[in-house]
């Protein structure tokens, strides 16, 4: 070694410590983070339409934080990210928020409890802070759970004073709780028509035209089996309003509801069905849902539904959940939301286009309706379609 080399070599080392010192107390005033943590669910409504944001947790310095971005892009939503800030753009409205920072610029400037936080090139909020963002950004109500709402089908029993036929078994997995109304009447709503198209899947099938198909043969085959009165929202290509739906189940009487869609995603891996039945906001203007008299009865409903519509197609159950669509808005009327399956998965899509699956779909939501007829003593000569008047 050189001389100038020797006298040096103790300021390199006492550098390249110092930088080694600098580096780690940098890293750590990095948010601390640890990977994902279970599915977070997050169910809202837009524009009258169910939504669902399904993401996962993070946790970052001991919280819970969820990727804004993914959510706001499930919501229907689009944001831009700017070097110290971010724009969310959803339902008519601009919420401005800062990058680790806790100020939200929208209908009205607040504050978070959590910093948002930026970690590769996704934008990340805290879990506690979620409702209070979209509440008072965009007026959306947002339910948060943890794990899917699934139902049990194992060792089925039902609360009877006799046992039902064999073959329904299968169809009701579930102890039936107190019910408060038998159904007598059902009408069945084929989600959208004219003007309002839907979803529009990647080969250009329309949610429209599916929803009315299923809803036709579902008509049919609830008609060829029950003498209960079956009757349809609209049997055209017409618009109507989600009032107008809910107009026209009350003048018919009806007991239950079925409406029919499909769902979409931004991934084309997305796929499966998913429930919907009736919750609503109390009375103090919070995010907190409270059940009314027939958010029993739909629950229950959903439940039966869910299960017979994956024994007959074999379709992956995403979840039941409640929510606050406009169709619910009424107690005189229990009702169940269908999202079939994911237009935007070309697999699905292009099973949704056939007969033989929307007549699959049909059975099992018949088969499920029927099985809860049956179990309340109204006569339903037969739970199996006849399959030669379908063709």
């Amino acid at each position: 070694m050189r001389t100038d080399e020797a006298l040096m070599s103790p300021f390199r080392s006492f550098s390249f410590y110092r930088y080694i010192s600098i580096l780690i107390f940098s890293l750590s005033l990095l948010p601390s983070m640890k990977a994902y943590t279970a599915p977070i669910s997050l169910e809202t409504t837009v524009l009258g339409e169910p939504r669902q944001a399904i993401t996962e947790s993070r946790i970052i310095d001991g919280k819970d934080y969820l990727s804004l971005t993914s959510i706001s892009n499930q919501f229907g939503g689009a944001y831009t990210i700017l070097p110290n800030r971010v724009r969310l753009d959803l339902m008519g409205s601009t919420a401005w928020l800062g990058i680790n920072d806790n100020r939200v610029n929208a209908l009205s400037i607040f504050s978070l409890e959590n910093p948002v936080l930026k970690i590769e090139q996704e934008i990340w909020m805290a879990q506690t802070d979620i409702q209070e963002f979209f509440t008072k950004s965009f007026r959306m109500d947002v339910l948060i759970t943890e794990t899917f709402n699934t139902p049990v089908i194992e060792n089925p029993t039902i609360n009877t004073t006799e046992d039902p036929p064999a073959n329904l078994q299968s169809i009701l997995p579930l102890t039936a709780p107190p019910l408060t109304r038998t159904i007598q009447s059902i009408i069945i709503d084929p989600g959208h028509g004219g003007y309002d198209l839907g979803l529009e899947g990647t080969a250009g099938t329309l949610e429209k035209n599916i929803t009315l198909k299923i809803a036709s043969y579902l008509q049919e085959i609830l008609r060829q089996n029950t003498t209960l009165p079956i009757s349809m929202t609209r049997s055209q290509d017409i618009d109507l309003t989600e009032h107008q739906r809910l107009k026209a189940g009350l003048e018919s009487n009806a007991d239950l509801m079925i409406s029919i869609h499909v769902a979409g995603s931004f991934s084309p891996n997305v796929n499966g069905y998913t429930l919907f039945y009736p919750h609503k906001k109390d009375g103090t203007g919070t995010s907190q849902f409270t059940t009314h008299k027939n958010n029993i009865d739909s629950q229950y409903y959903a439940k039966i539904i869910a299960h017979s519509i994956g024994l007959e197609t074999e379709s992956v159950l995403r979840g039941i959940h409640p929510s606050t669509h406009t169709l619910f808005k009424h107690d005189a009327m229990s009702c169940v939301l269908v999202e079939i399956g994911h237009i935007t998965n070309p697999s699905e899509e292009t099973m949704m286009k056939m007969d033989e699956y929307q007549k699959k779909i049909a059975q099992g939501i018949a088969k499920g309706i029927l099985a809860i007829v049956k179990h309340q003593q109204i006569k339903s000569p037969s739970l199996t379609p006849n399959q030669s008047e379908l063709q």
